[in-house]
């Protein structure tokens, strides 16, 4: 699945061939993230909006639209529980989780005190490392809580990128 301005493009990864293109956003998809057993995707585009799709089935449907309540950021990395469950996504200086199946914000967000640089999320826990520019935390997705804070704590500033081992 990749995205072409306002669409995800579902392709034959034997052929190469496009298989598929869904109307899916108002502006251009920037984000494209597939769940960890692979029967949803979540598409992110600059319209603030992050899509849910179920792709476990040969046709794929959009199951919800989730968006940030606040008009001054937008939605950033967004991921989705082990279970399928829940979205999580960095807003600005925050961390959010909404229901995959409604678009409900179901947890009141938590502050970080500085902008999110990046989120990266386990495949098999609910758990994800939030990246500042100084510190990293980890977060508890399921419980909406930091496991360990200042992760990392430094003069110089993160990068950004990260990863969880499998």
């Amino acid at each position: 699945i990749s995205g072409n301005e306002g669409s995800l493009i579902l392709w034959d990864t034997e052929t190469g061939r496009e298989l598929r293109r869904l109307n899916a956003h108002n502006d251009d998809v920037v984000e494209v993230e597939f769940s960890a057993d692979g029967n949803y995707a979540l598409s992110r585009s600059r319209d603030m909006n992050v899509r849910v799709w179920d792709t476990g089935e040969s046709d794929p449907v959009e199951v919800t639209r989730i968006t940030a309540d606040t008009q001054r950021a937008t939605i950033n990395f967004p991921g989705i529980s082990p279970d399928n469950s829940d979205v999580y996504a960095g807003v600005w200086t925050s961390m959010f989780r909404w229901n995959a199946r409604t678009g409900q914000r179901t947890t009141v967000p938590i502050a970080t005190g500085e902008e999110i640089r990046n989120v990266v999320y386990s495949r098999t826990d609910p758990y994800a490392l939030v990246i500042l520019s100084r510190v990293a935390f980890l977060y508890d997705m399921s419980q909406g809580t930091y496991l360990y804070n200042d992760i990392g704590v430094s003069n110089q500033e993160f990068p950004g990128p990260a990863a969880f081992a499998p």
